[in-house]
């Protein structure tokens, strides 16, 4: 793990002179995979910086899941074999996301995510490249963000720039990824030479493995998802744990009209979501998309300082719950 850690700033530094000087008490952004907020700054990443060493571990991985897989006998009716076997594949499966999770998080001594006591919220950002919650996040000195984005471009010098331009807030000139930067909230776009109809392939962890990974301090959990028409996949990711959640954003298709096959579909989304407990309050967005917010019917909402932010793309569903 790469950790490039950058001392917190002094207020009197701050060439804004405002409320923009508070720092957050971290950013920890996994290039192509997966961030967090930890103590200071940290910046890692899993990508082309580490070059063909991770990019064997990763193979090393789905090594495993390749045997796993051959040896799980798939003939029905089960047999108590058939039963074992897929026992063992399901134990490897998790002993494999273990440890990818292991190289890709900085974990305490309970084997939980490094997240500073004191900052009992935090916001699972999913889909991030398109997302301004890193922008805001300086509005805000109780939560963590994890975001997650399966660019594999996203890399260490990305990650500084993430933290330059969004967390310290100083402007500074255009971004290097779109020249077309004029605004607060950086855009992460998909622009770094994959082209229309590429496939990529990177390490892939299940949401409820993520949540177990979540330290008990953290009370006051909330979700977004733009998954370009996978969003009900990743929410089924998190199994029964989809509960621990106070507000659920997903973008899914109103009608049969599919932009990728297997979009998520309005009416699947709800009803899922309904069987634990959440209801929908839908947003329109275009003629055929969807935003939907899910909220818990039996709990009161806490939001966080920084989903109340006016400016915060997804205001408009956020201001329905205060």
């Amino acid at each position: 793990m790469v950790r490039l850690m950058e001392k917190k700033r002094p207020r009197e530094e701050n060439p804004n002179n405002d409320n923009s000087s508070f720092f957050p008490r971290s950013l920890w952004f996994l290039g192509g995979l997966l961030a967090g907020a930890l103590p200071n700054l940290f910046v890692s990443s899993a990508c082309r910086q580490y070059g063909p060493e991770f990019l064997k571990l990763l193979q090393s991985a789905d090594y495993i899941r390749t045997l796993s897989s051959e040896n799980t006998t798939t003939s029905s009716p089960q047999t108590e074999s058939t039963r074992t076997n897929m026992h063992t594949e399901k134990d490897s499966q998790k002993s494999v996301d273990d440890w990818v999770g292991s190289l890709l998080f900085p974990l305490n001594k309970h084997g939980k995510l490094d997240l500073h006591p004191s900052m009992p919220n935090l916001m699972i950002d999913i889909g991030a490249r398109e997302s301004d919650y890193l922008a805001w996040l300086h509005k805000d000195n109780t939560t963590s963000l994890i975001m997650v984005d399966p660019l594999p471009d996203s890399y260490i010098p990305l990650t500084m720039k993430v933290a330059e331009h969004a967390v310290l807030n100083i402007p500074k000139g255009q971004s290097w990824l779109n020249p077309q930067y004029k605004h607060q909230a950086l855009i992460i776009r998909a622009a770094m030479g994959d082209t229309e109809g590429d496939t990529i392939k990177t390490a892939v962890l299940r949401l409820e493995r993520i949540l177990d990974l979540v330290p008990p301090h953290i009370d006051n959990l909330h979700l977004k998802v733009d998954a370009e028409g996978a969003d009900l996949t990743v929410l089924k990711g998190a199994g029964d744990q989809i509960k621990k959640f106070g507000t659920v954003i997903i973008e899914c298709a109103y009608s049969n009209v599919t932009r990728h096959e297997g979009d998520c579909h309005v009416h699947d989304a709800v009803k899922y979501m309904d069987q634990y407990g959440f209801e929908a309050h839908i947003l329109g967005q275009g003629k055929n998309q969807a935003n939907i917010l899910f909220v818990p019917r039996q709990s009161t909402i806490v939001l966080p300082p920084l989903l109340r932010v006016h400016r915060l793309a997804m205001s408009g569903l956020y201001r329905r719950l205060y």
